[in-house]
C-alpha cells in the first residue's frame, strides 16, 4: 500500500524563508507530493490518475519524483547508476554500456505499457533516447579522464530522478494536465549570492526553486526531480541517500506549501487514502 507522510511546512518556512504568507499571489495553495522509487516502479499511472490529479481540484500540486526501482530499492535505478560509476574504471567498459542499455530498455518499455498517446509516446522516448546518450557521454569522458569526482558521481546519479519525471510527465499529459518537468540538477548555477553555510544553501535553494516553478505559469503541473544540485562536495556525499526528501522539503518551504506529503508503497499495494 502506498502510506502518506504529511508534514505542516509552515513552520520550517518560517525560519528559511523571509515571506511568510501561506498563499501565493493567486489565492491558490501548493501541495507539494513526493513520491518513492518503489512506489513510482509499481504504481506510476496510478499515482498520475488516482493521487495528482485530484489533488489539483483544490490546489495547485508540485511532484517531487525518486528514480524508479521496479522490483527493490537495492535493484531500482540509482543503483544501478552508483554500479555503473563504479565499472568506469574497470577493465571492461561493456560493463557500464550493458547497465545503460538495461536502464534505457527498462524507461521505454514503462512508456511503452501505461502511455496511451502517440505523440506523447513518441516525444517521451525520444527524451529518454537523449538522457541516456548524454549519460553514456559522461560515463565515457570519466572512463577517458581515469576519475570519478563527487560531481561526476552526482551528474551520473542525477539522471535517475529525470527519467523517473519524464514518465511521470508524460502520464500526466495524457491525463490533460499541463505537466512540465523540471530538472533541479543545475539549479545552484543560476546564484550569485555567496554561501557560506547549509541554511544559507537551503535558503537559496528554496528562493531559486520558488522563481523557476512560478515562471512556469499558474496551469502548470511541476514534475520536479529529487536530485539536486551543484552542492560542494558532492550531493550524494555531503547529503546521502535521502536526498529526494530533503528535496522535496526544500520545494515545499519555497513555494510556502500547505502540506509536503511523502508518499510511499508497502506491502505491494496502494493504499485507499492515496488511491481516492
Amino acid at each position: 500500500m502506498l502510506l502518506y507522510d504529511t508534514i505542516e511546512v509552515n513552520g520550517h518556512a518560517q525560519s528559511l524563508s523571509d515571506n511568510h504568507g501561506k498563499e501565493l499571489p493567486s489565492g491558490t495553495t501548493w501541495i507539494v507530493q513526493k513520491f518513492g522509487g518503489t512506489s513510482l516502479g509499481k504504481f506510476a499511472a496510478t499515482i498520475a490518475e488516482d493521487i495528482v490529479l485530484p489533488g489539483l481540484k483544490e490546489h495547485r500540486v508540485a511532484v517531487v519524483c525518486s528514480a524508479r526501482s521496479t522490483k527493490s530499492k537495492s535493484e531500482g535505478t540509482t543503483n544501478r547508476l552508483l554500479h555503473a560509476a563504479e565499472n568506469v574504471l574497470v577493465a571492461d567498459p561493456r560493463k557500464y554500456v550493458d547497465i545503460v542499455e538495461g536502464l534505457h530498455r527498462d524507461h521505454v518499455t514503462a512508456g511503452q505499457e501505461t502511455i496511451q498517446d502517440k505523440e506523447i509516446l513518441k516525444q517521451y522516448i525520444a527524451q529518454v533516447d537523449w538522457e541516456c546518450h548524454n549519460l553514456l557521454n559522461i560515463l565515457d569522458s570519466a572512463r577517458f579522464l581515469r576519475a570519478v569526482t563527487n560531481q561526476t558521481r552526482d551528474m551520473i546519479i542525477g539522471v535517475g530522478e529525470k527519467l523517473s519525471c519524464l514518465l511521470m510527465t508524460a502520464l500526466l499529459q495524457i491525463k490533460g494536465a499541463n505537466a512540465v518537468c523540471v530538472d533541479l540538477s543545475e539549479i545552484t548555477n543560476r546564484s550569485s549570492t555567496a554561501i557560506a553555510s547549509d541554511e544559507e544553501l537551503y535558503r537559496e535553494l528554496a528562493r531559486l526553486i520558488r522563481i523557476e516553478i512560478l515562471a512556469l505559469g499558474p496551469k502548470v503541473v511541476p514534475v520536479i526531480t529529487g536530485f539536486f544540485g551543484k552542492v560542494p562536495g558532492g550531493l550524494l556525499e555531503q547529503v546521502g541517500r535521502g536526498y529526494t526528501d530533503l528535496c522535496a522539503a526544500v520545494v515545499a518551504v519555497g513555494l510556502q506549501a500547505l502540506e509536503l506529503q511523502i508518499c510511499r508503497d508497502a506491502n505491494n499495494q496502494l493504499n485507499q487514502l492515496c488511491s481516492s
